[in-house]
């Protein structure tokens, strides 16, 4: 199964979207300092506080995630140990 998943066009794109996202949140959260500094300590705490969040990128209880995406993938890696034709989320 892995020499399946791994030759595909859909999983090729998964990892280009993880590499896309982390360009996106680390260009966000950069800006975010960036006003944060501009403003000279003026912006109100809560602000500071949300700018300076992290988040845990494993799932852990009370940080949600794309039920429909994960089970997508989750139920198409089912599906390909039953059939090798199945198709994976695109």
């Amino acid at each position: 199964m892995a020499d399946l998943v791994v030759g595909s066009a859909e999983f090729r794109n998964l990892l280009k979207q993880q590499r896309d996202t982390f360009l996106r949140l680390r260009s966000i959260k950069e800006v975010l300092r960036i006003v944060s500094r501009a403003c000279h300590g003026q912006l109100p705490q809560q602000y500071l506080d949300e700018i300076s969040r992290g988040e845990p990128m494993e799932v852990r209880v009370g940080f949600g995630l794309d039920e429909a995406f994960v089970g997508a993938w989750r139920d198409a890696l089912d599906n390909l140990l039953k059939d090798p034709d199945a198709d994976l989320p695109s």
